[in-house]
């Protein structure tokens, strides 16, 4: 024990180690890794209509494709999505040339990206040469929890999934054969 002191140590665990010892070490730190205070908490709500809060407020987007496109990205649960996929199921339409399709796509990624500046969390979407995907290990989501089990979100389920997107009737179907299984 007296090395630890040499070391300018913050804290000393004994075993056996508990989760709490570990959070008080850390609460007790003499410089800090990081403020809890400056954390953000981002928490996604897909069951009923899809939303989107940051520290319990609203996030805003400056266009509803751009939230659309947020929606699409957490119903992939963190798969790359190409800018095909998301032309396909979020620009759908068959009136408009492929170029035009294309133009409104990085208007609204970039839209989205813009959104996300605001509140400093572009780092929860990975965009690269391939296509973009969520982070999903920095957000609160039901629809993660509910798959992986979470009794409390099973049992809150209603058999609505993301209503205002039709993109997400194929989870919503999955999620109701998941329900009552």
């Amino acid at each position: 024990m007296p090395e630890a002191f040499d070391l300018y140590a913050s804290a000393y665990i004994e075993k056996p180690v508990t989760r709490k010892a570990i959070e008080d070490a850390l609460d007790h730190l003499r410089y800090p890794i990081y403020s809890r205070i400056e954390e953000k908490k981002i928490r996604i709500q897909c069951f009923g209509n899809f939303e989107v809060f940051v520290n319990d407020s609203p996030l805003h987007f400056y266009r509803t494709k751009s939230k659309e496109l947020f929606a699409y990205l957490v119903d992939r649960r963190g798969a790359v999505c190409d800018s095909d996929m998301i032309i396909g199921n979020l620009l759908p339409d068959d009136n408009v040339t492929n170029s035009l399709k294309s133009l409104q796509m990085r208007m609204v990624v970039t839209d989205m990206i813009r959104s996300l500046n605001d509140y400093d969390l572009s780092h929860i979407v990975f965009r690269d040469k391939v296509g973009l995907s969520l982070n999903v290990d920095e957000v609160d989501c039901d629809y993660y929890k509910y798959l992986k089990g979470n009794t409390e979100l099973i049992n809150q389920f209603r058999g609505e999934y993301m209503n205002q997107y039709a993109f997400a009737e194929t989870t919503m179907a999955y999620l109701e054969r998941k329900y009552y299984e």
